[in-house]
């Protein structure tokens, strides 16, 4: 993923998704999913902020943010969490779904384009710079064709798919956990 942050420097990681029950388990909440996963890893439970676009945990990987505005509005969300923890923009990392990378992988980048992507999109617009760091999710099957993301990222995750994106997320933490300067100590 690149250095290592600062000591005691503060980390936003925020989890793109659909705040709304209908989507709570499709492929487009992949984002909140893995936010949900870190936040259960380490025994913590998400607040409200009082008004703001999003819920929040402390972790010991850093703020752990959930949106709860539209995927496309995903910048209102990024923006409202900076400012509200005092983050600057490299020091924030977008969790998505990406319907480009099959399901099973990922990719960690820094300072990339929003590849077709409306809640990337609306990230950079909001925050004016793609400074930032991204968790691409994997979302697409291998047996699926090239199609317009719209045509899966909202159908529901079966249970084999989520056994898949779970082990996702335990590889992605343990890639990760190199790049922060607190104690990775789970609380469970």
């Amino acid at each position: 993923m690149g250095k290592k942050f600062k000591s005691g420097t503060q980390i936003l990681i925020t989890g793109l998704g659909n705040p709304e029950k209908k989507h709570a388990l499709t492929f487009h909440n992949t984002g909140i999913l893995f936010v949900d996963y870190l936040a259960k890893k380490f025994g913590d439970t998400f607040e409200k902020t009082g008004g703001k676009p999003f819920l929040f945990t402390k972790s010991p990987l850093g703020i752990l943010v959930k949106s709860l505005v539209p995927m496309n509005n995903s910048g209102e969300t990024v923006i409202s969490a900076m400012k509200f923890f005092g983050i600057s923009a490299n020091h924030v990392i977008v969790v998505h779904d990406d319907s480009d990378i099959l399901i099973g992988n990922y990719k960690i980048q820094k300072e990339r384009g929003a590849a077709g992507h409306n809640g990337v999109s609306s990230v950079i617009s909001s925050l004016h710079t793609n400074s930032f760091w991204r968790i691409r999710i994997g979302v697409r099957k291998k047996e699926e064709k090239r199609k317009k993301a719209l045509e899966f990222v909202l159908r529901k995750i079966g249970k084999s798919e989520l056994k898949i994106l779970e082990q996702v997320f335990s590889e992605i933490l343990a890639e990760i956990s190199d790049f922060f300067p607190l104690e990775m100590s789970s609380k469970n």
